[in-house]
């Protein structure tokens, strides 16, 4: 689905685009004949024993290889004219959807029942992450929908495992056709794929990269700096000091518009107030920018390993320029709300264990309960939801500070905050799932 689509002006559903269990469908059928292809270039028997002698063996087996590389061409052909129109559609609904209006932004149709709509959710999610996700989907556009989308995730509380399958999709993996949460990809997975082999001419290049990337991050419309890493992509691209293909010099290319968009993005949300109505999200978006960034910087320069000096010298660039953009560090007009003192509750808390930790509130949610659990993570005190059958300590501690007379239930009033109220707490700084820092 690695189609790098330039998103449009057409709007909603493109004339004669194909509906998404379609569209899923040609995924499917793409990605098994990626597969078969695979299979026949790498020499491993046939499903059938062949009679023929050797040299007709291989001459069958070439033919059958033509004949899988063109059925390819034209499943991928299929599949990024359909995945144009799709991503263009779906950038300009999200776009337009109000930023609080999250089923709208995960396309829930409103005919969808209460107890299907968490898969549909999770399903929806996943297929529109790879659409418009930044990384395969060129454009400022396509990282505001795919921010938006992680929002509406985050606050829908959409099952994790999903979220970060998208967060980590190489632009091929087939995750759009999963049935649940245990035939999503480990992220580990993707480490132990051949990649080529990073030449020493190329580590040198991209050693020069790190004064112009330091300035773009300080200045985005840098225009010094994005000359320079244009100039740094035009000799990777030339292959002044090899002679890989060009499959694999695109493979080092640094790409500066990209940095360009996830910079000028992080220094927007970095000058968001914490009085900000949208601050809310602010923190949301901000994890998931560092998270392209990471993914941009860990794809460019991991390979496959090389002599023991270039992998040094490799690992000090990417160090560096993490180190650089300071990707773990949050501004410092949010300091006051990440204060090391715990709050003082007006109602019931309960201590998880020996620990700091404690439980300072239950959410019911249909038949069961959702925890707020309070929590030091990074040095910084965290609040969280999780389900009661999650967490370490179980439905029963869980149960029993719910009876407490003193006990604080969410869902309680929940309905009649004004958005004054509203505002107020969420300056406790709520989060729904983990939080990457």
């Amino acid at each position: 689905m690695s189609s790098n689509t330039v998103e449009g002006n057409g709007g909603g559903q493109a004339a004669g685009a194909i509906d998404d269990d379609e569209f899923r469908t040609l995924y499917s059928d793409l990605t098994s004949k990626k597969k078969e292809l695979k299979r026949l270039k790498t020499g491993l028997p046939t499903p059938a024993a062949s009679l023929e002698p050797d040299d007709e063996r291989v001459k069958a087996d070439k033919e059958r290889i033509a004949k899988e590389e063109v059925a390819l061409k034209e499943a991928l052909t299929k599949v990024n004219e359909a995945a144009d129109q799709k991503t263009k559609a779906a950038i300009e609904r999200i776009i337009s959807c109000p930023d609080e209006a999250y089923d709208d932004i995960l396309n829930i149709r409103e005919d969808v029942k209460e107890e299907d709509k968490k898969l549909a959710r999770d399903k929806s999610f996943v297929l529109l992450g790879c659409l418009v996700h930044p990384g395969y989907t060129l454009g400022d556009q396509a990282l505001n929908a795919y921010l938006k989308l992680h929002v509406a995730a985050d606050r829908m509380d959409l099952n994790g495992s999903y979220i970060e399958a998208v967060k980590d999709w190489d632009g091929e993996e087939d995750i759009i056709n999963f049935k649940d949460d245990s035939e999503m990809p480990d992220a580990n997975d993707n480490a132990s794929q051949v990649k080529p082999e990073l030449p020493t001419w190329v580590a040198e290049i991209h050693g020069k990269a790190l004064e112009p990337l330091k300035e773009l991050f300080g200045n985005p419309n840098s225009p010094g700096a994005m000359s320079a890493l244009n100039e740094i992509d035009q000799q990777i691209e030339k292959g002044v000091g090899g002679s890989e293909s060009k499959e694999e010099r695109a493979e080092w290319a640094l790409k500066p518009n990209v940095f360009k968009l996830y910079f000028a993005e992080l220094k927007r949300l970095n000058a968001i107030s914490p009085e900000d109505p949208s601050h809310s999200t602010t923190k949301v978006r901000r994890n998931v920018v560092i998270n392209l960034l990471d993914t941009t910087i860990k794809k460019l320069l991991s390979t496959t390993p090389g002599d023991e000096k270039q992998i040094e010298k490799r690992n000090k660039t990417c160090e560096a320029i993490v180190n650089l953009i300071e990707l773990r560090n949050y501004p410092k007009d949010w300091k006051y709300i990440h204060e090391l003192k715990q709050m003082d509750y007006p109602w019931h808390t309960v201590p998880i264990g020996n620990t700091t930790s404690r439980i300072i509130g239950v959410r019911e949610v249909g038949r069961g309960k959702q925890v707020c659990i309070e929590i030091m993570e990074g040095g910084c005190w965290i609040r969280r939801l999780e389900a009661a059958s999650e967490t370490e300590f179980g439905t029963q501690a869980t149960e029993e500070y719910f009876a407490h007379e003193n006990s604080k239930n969410f869902s309680k009033g929940q309905s009649k905050w004004s958005k004054e109220d509203k505002s107020a707490f969420q300056k406790l700084h709520w989060c729904r799932g983990k939080l990457s820092l």
